[in-house]
């Protein structure tokens, strides 16, 4: 069994991290414990469709904090040289022939730092269908977003998503990716005029409150009392996305196999052929990866 011991960041940053992995377990028959989605697994609707990922080991609540509990004291125990029964495998995992690694089927335990670890990327290319059906928003979540999206689809020919990411963004790596409304008006007026002749709108997701005057001339549209979820399940289904650097936009992109282009200054140049849909974190299939 791989435990995840980790729990990076917020809820995109969790479901990259953590996908790697799971798609590993799939594709090797190896079971896979995910005990740090707690917060998020209300959002989901298939989290227990295979049953070798398990998010939970017992409905029991009690008894699954008692698993929780065991499974880190084992965990600290290793780390402070007292465990002789378990490995951590902490530098290299997962490799290509780890499931051949004595060790590893001695050990029937392997504790994972999923952020930090080597990933296989060719596990969740492939695994991407079951990845995406395990992470299936519930119906509650998809239900304003299906109902604003199919309206705005009468209305134009093209939906682009626009993640504005504020909030942590002020201080985040000093504050880079932290743009004012005026320079994501100017990005929008750009697009606008490349698909000159198509009717385009707008679908703004935002950590932030919108001033709408801030972008004349275009059609912009929001999720009323949005929660995150619903608002990246959205994205999830416009015909393009743009943002700063985020595993935000990434996951929508990968999710609804939307073609993103990714804000890297205020000033950055593109051209509609420069957006690509994310194959996995941080790389883009037409081969680039996130600077």
């Amino acid at each position: 069994m791989i435990i995840i011991r980790d729990k990076p960041g917020q809820l995109c940053n969790r479901l990259w991290s953590y996908s790697f992995f799971i798609a590993y377990g799939l594709e090797n028959d190896v079971k896979v414990y995910v005990p740090n989605f707690k917060e998020y697994e209300s959002l989901f609707e298939n989290l227990d469709k295979f049953p070798k990922i398990r998010f939970q080991l017992s409905n029991n609540r009690l008894l699954e904090k008692s698993i929780r509990f065991c499974a880190l004291t084992i965990y600290l125990f290793q780390k402070i040289k007292l465990g002789f029964i378990f490995r951590i495998f902490d530098i290299h995992f997962p490799h290509r022939n780890v499931l051949n690694n004595p060790f590893f089927q001695e050990k029937s335990i392997v504790f994972i730092n999923s952020w930090k670890h080597q990933k296989d990327v060719d596990a969740i290319v492939k695994h991407k269908s079951a990845i995406l059906d395990l992470f299936t928003p519930k119906k509650e979540f998809r239900d304003k977003p299906n109902a604003l999206i199919a309206e705005l689809r009468l209305r134009y020919d093209i939906l682009v998503g626009v993640h504005i990411r504020r909030g942590d963004y002020l201080n985040f790596k000093d504050g880079i990716y932290y743009y004012e409304d005026n320079v994501y008006q100017k990005y929008m007026m750009r697009i606008s005029n490349q698909l000159a002749g198509k009717r385009v709108g707008f679908f703004v997701s935002s950590n932030s409150t919108i001033n709408y005057s801030e972008y004349e001339g275009l059609q912009v549209h929001q999720l009323e009392d949005a929660k995150g979820i619903e608002d990246l399940y959205a994205l999830s289904m416009c015909d393009y996305i743009m943002g700063p650097p985020s595993t935000f936009s990434m996951w929508a992109s990968f999710y609804g196999s939307v073609p993103l282009k990714i804000l890297y200054s205020e000033n950055t140049q593109f051209v509609i052929n420069d957006f690509s849909i994310i194959r996995y974190q941080n790389c883009f299939e037409n081969g680039k990866k996130l600077e």
